[in-house]
């Protein structure tokens, strides 16, 4: 089936002009996309107009507001897009999605629907959509839904997290020594080349580091980790056969990074039977939280299902010191994989990947399973 348009907005007219950036976004990143204060004219049927676009837009993006709660236009469009998709062979085979964005409000009747949440935890709504446009948090939503407009159904979904420090937080960590940080990254600096008394070459480093976690810069320093491994993933999908699945990388959620200790493991709780792949910076396990993060996997340790991947700070790296670095920042991380009995099961982890072949190797050992889930008897489970 040929669709109109990629996605159709739904929105409360009180959250206006949120719908308008997003829009323009959408519009600018060439998604098509139905808004109606862009897409009606003078003259013409507005209620049809309407419910005619529902019917013919592939997905249906909600912002969910308290105002949008109220409205019957807005309930009526995500109650007959849920009824439509859902309908037979009108959902998964046409790949339809329903999407609410969470902006201060929820609807648990549609838990079933993907849900993006992320500016409803900040708490930016109901300010200016001004304040938020252009900040980490923005693209960070709109990426999600632009994710979500792509991802094939029939893809595997496998949950992508970064344990690196963004940028601001590198330099405050840096530059105040917070628990000792700057001294043991000054003594890194020493085995690795640069020098820390050299500002050009200390900030050079730095710029590794970005908004994200995903931001981050590994290896040689030339590419984000976030598209380091797109271009893997895309390789690793072009080599997989008419009898397997291709992957598709979900990221996780944002309370992971940001969350309590009991909202972390309530993250990971969701994600015992996916499988996994978390990637480690070993400069970043200087900084405490990180090291909190790490050993709040512990139970994915001994997981088959995980990946841990530790990419050196820089190309070439000085093996020895990487292994000691990690030893000294992140001890039960490191005794569980190079200095622990003999157990029946492990997740897969590496300490020395550093070029994307390493990586493409390591990936395949762990999700050959879940591509080929017809020669094994391994649960799939969808997660958000």
């Amino acid at each position: 089936m040929e669709f109109a348009k990629k996605v159709f907005i739904s929105y409360s007219r009180e959250d206006l002009r949120w719908a308008e950036e997003i829009h323009n976004r959408l519009d600018q990143d060439h998604f098509s996309n139905f808004w109606d204060k862009a897409s009606l004219r003078a003259g013409d049927d507005w209620e049809k107009e309407v419910l005619d676009n529902l019917l013919v837009c592939q997905h249906l993006v909600v912002l969910m507001s308290k105002d949008a709660a109220l409205s019957p236009w807005v309930r009526r469009e995500y109650a007959q897009f849920d009824a439509l998709i859902n309908s037979a062979k009108a959902g998964a085979e046409l790949n339809r999605r329903l999407i609410f964005v969470l902006l201060d409000d929820d609807n648990p009747a549609f838990n079933r629907a993907q849900k993006i949440t992320d500016f409803k935890e900040a708490g930016v709504f109901p300010g200016p959509v001004e304040n938020v446009v252009g900040t980490p948090l923005w693209d960070r939503v709109i990426s999600q839904i632009e994710d979500s407009l792509t991802a094939d159904p029939n893809t595997i979904p496998v949950v992508l997290g970064v344990i690196a420090v963004t940028r601001p937080y590198f330099d405050l960590l840096y530059d105040n020594d917070m628990n000792g940080f700057a001294t043991r990254v000054k003594e890194t600096f020493n085995q690795i080349g640069i020098d820390p008394a050299n500002a050009a070459q200390v900030e050079s480093f730095k710029a590794r580091y970005g908004a994200t976690p995903l931001d981050w810069a590994p290896l040689d320093g030339t590419e984000k980790v976030r598209n380091l491994l797109e271009v893997i993933k895309t390789s690793l999908n072009n080599n997989i056969d008419a009898e397997g699945k291709r992957i598709r990388w979900e990221q996780i959620n944002e309370k992971f990074y940001k969350g309590s200790q009991v909202e972390v493991r309530n993250e990971l709780n969701k994600l015992r039977e996916a499988p996994t792949v978390f990637v480690v910076d070993p400069i970043s396990l200087y900084d405490a939280n990180m090291v909190v993060r790490l050993d709040l996997l512990a139970e994915r340790f001994d997981s088959d299902r995980t990946v841990f991947l530790v990419l050196p700070p820089v190309i070439p790296h000085p093996y020895g010191e990487l292994m000691e670095m990690v030893k000294n920042s992140a001890n039960t991380f490191f005794n569980f994989f190079y200095d622990s009995k003999v157990q029946k099961k492990y997740a897969n982890c590496c300490a020395s990947v550093c070029d994307r072949r390493d990586i493409g190797r390591m990936l395949r050992a762990t999700l050959g399973p879940y591509v080929y889930p017809g020669l094994n008897t391994v649960t799939q489970t969808k997660f958000s």
